[in-house]
């Protein structure tokens, strides 16, 4: 399950992320992906990313486990901003998921009117000079919100599996039939036979 979101722009300087649940594993992990913009075609006016997926500087990735996620969903919440740091072999890498008020103009029968859309901006820095930004739409915000609920679903779930098998397995070793040892102290007696 993921939800890939781009966002390239003329300037060449734009984003594109991805938020992916691996369940392949014990329990399921979520991932964040980031990939910078290549290139730019002015007359589609779209925008490549695919010549950067095997560019070490061009791209990032990495794991929010479930407390970071939580601090997500709470900021998503009360619009207060969250930062995390991680470090990985040579990397350290800044995540920050931040509020920010994007107008946006309505044409009604009086006329437009502009009112304030809740968004977020998250920005990722590896090692202090790769830059990786993405803008969030309130709708992109509310997808991302119902993935990290399903990551959260997923993962109670696999865990009260994890539960139920140990106690089945616990239940079976009590209940299991005891089987008496026989012990022959007299080796040297012949056999009744």
């Amino acid at each position: 399950m993921n939800i890939a979101i781009y966002k390239p722009n003329s300037k060449n300087t734009g984003c594109a992320f991805s938020f992916k649940i691996a369940t392949n594993t014990k329990f399921p992990v979520f991932y964040v992906n980031a990939i910078m913009q290549h290139g730019w075609d002015d007359k589609k006016k779209t925008g490549s990313f695919l010549k950067n997926k095997d560019v070490d500087d061009k791209n990032v990735s990495f794991k929010l486990n479930e407390f970071e996620l939580g601090e997500i969903l709470s900021s998503i919440k009360s619009r207060i901003p969250w930062n995390s740091y991680h470090s990985f072999n040579d990397n350290t890498t800044v995540i920050k998921f931040a509020p920010w008020d994007k107008p946006r103009k309505i044409k009604t029968k009086d006329g437009d009117q502009t009112f304030q859309s809740p968004a977020f901006g998250l920005a990722v820095t590896r090692n202090g000079n790769q830059n990786y930004r993405i803008a969030l739409e309130p709708g992109e915000v509310e997808a991302l919100k119902l993935l990290i609920d399903t990551y959260f679903n997923c993962l109670f779930e696999a865990r009260l599996k994890q539960e139920s098998q140990a106690k089945s397995v616990q239940n079976q070793k009590e209940t299991a039939p005891k089987q008496e040892k026989s012990v022959n102290n007299n080796v040297d007696e012949d056999p009744p036979f």
